[in-house]
């Protein structure tokens, strides 16, 4: 083997990129990634299991479903950022700026309204961690009533019936139905 010199410091070829030791740890690479690509199926994941709380979030309670489906009175609300502070404002929906309201009387109009908002229900998507909901529904039934707080950029609804607040899962579909709705009354949107 030849030595060059250059100023008196001695260069060694290139060191070998085939000794066994690197072919070894080659070949134990590649067999492990084989053996990770059958065992897990290659990119498909297992179905994950659906814990009972989580399966509970993709419910609309019956007795609000009842109430919404059989409403004497619907009222759809384009709402701002919930209030940190207590202004003397008297446009409110429970702690949130009301913005603009509708009126759903048309049975047509309800029937759309509410089955956009049960088709997002059953399609719910993950939810994310904020909740800034920018629409509202109000439903009375024989003097009960409910009513759904909506946040559509995070996939979440929060129901308020009978003393108890409850959050579900729903999914962005019902928002341009719930637009139309509100520009029909020529209320803002949020």
């Amino acid at each position: 083997m030849t030595r060059r010199t250059a100023n008196n410091f001695a260069f060694h070829p290139p060191p070998r990129y085939n000794t066994p030791m690197r072919f070894r740890i080659r070949l134990l690479l590649l067999a492990l990634s084989l053996w990770l690509s059958i065992t897990t199926g290659g990119c498909q994941q297992p179905p994950a299991l659906i814990s009972p709380e989580v399966a509970k979030r993709k419910l609309l309670p019956a007795e609000v479903k009842q109430i919404l489906d059989s409403a004497e009175q619907l009222e759809l609300f384009s709402i701002g950022t919930p209030l940190t502070d207590s202004p003397a404002l008297t446009d409110t929906f429970q702690t949130c700026i009301l913005r603009g309201k509708a009126t759903i009387n048309e049975v047509s109009e309800r029937k759309v309204l509410l089955n956009s908002l049960y088709k997002g229900i059953q399609e719910s998507a993950d939810p994310a961690i904020c909740f800034e909901p920018g629409y509202a529904l109000r439903a009375t039934s024989n003097s009960e009533t409910v009513e759904l707080l909506i946040c559509f950029e995070c996939n979440q609804i929060e129901i308020t019936f009978a003393g108890r607040t409850q959050m579900i899962d729903t999914s962005d579909s019902p928002l341009e139905t719930f637009n139309t709705a509100l520009r029909r009354a020529n209320a803002p949107l949020p």
